[in-house]
């Protein structure tokens, strides 16, 4: 049997405010929804031909790091949980692309079978309109 530990709504533990009753607490990156701003610094220079090979390759980074692997032992065209991605790795690799790239992706898009390559489509398909604006702002091509 596990104790059961209840804090007080305010209380402090290990560092971490305990959030009010409906309140979302949010690990790793302060505002994922809607923020391109990492993606796009990302691609900013990157000629538009090769943003899926570029976002690829930063997909598997993070897969990688979650994996506690290199991002070179990771197949682009294989699925993810074909590498031992479960529902908590899922929702670590989501955090940390939230973290790094600024997407929001949902954790079961990861664990449907996307592959590395799969899921860097699906969030440029997401994210085009937005980033076509932000390159442009920025002086990038679109």
């Amino acid at each position: 049997m596990f104790p059961l530990i209840v804090l007080a709504t305010g209380a402090v533990l290990l560092g971490w405010k305990v959030p009010e009753v409906g309140a979302t607490l949010v690990v790793g990156a302060s505002k994922v929804k809607g923020s391109t701003g990492g993606l796009a610094a990302m691609l900013q220079d990157v000629e538009p031909a090769r943003h899926l090979d570029v976002l690829d390759a930063a997909i598997r980074e993070r897969a990688a790091a979650v994996l506690r692997t290199t991002a070179d032992r990771i197949d682009p065209e294989r699925p993810l949980r074909d590498y031992g991605i479960d529902s908590l790795l899922a929702v670590e690799l989501r955090v940390s692309l939230g973290a790094h790239l600024g997407v929001g992706l949902t954790t079961m898009e990861i664990l449907a079978g996307a592959s590395a390559r799969a899921l860097a489509r699906a969030v440029l398909r997401a994210h085009s309109p937005t980033l076509s604006s932000n390159l442009s702002l920025n002086g990038a091509p679109s």
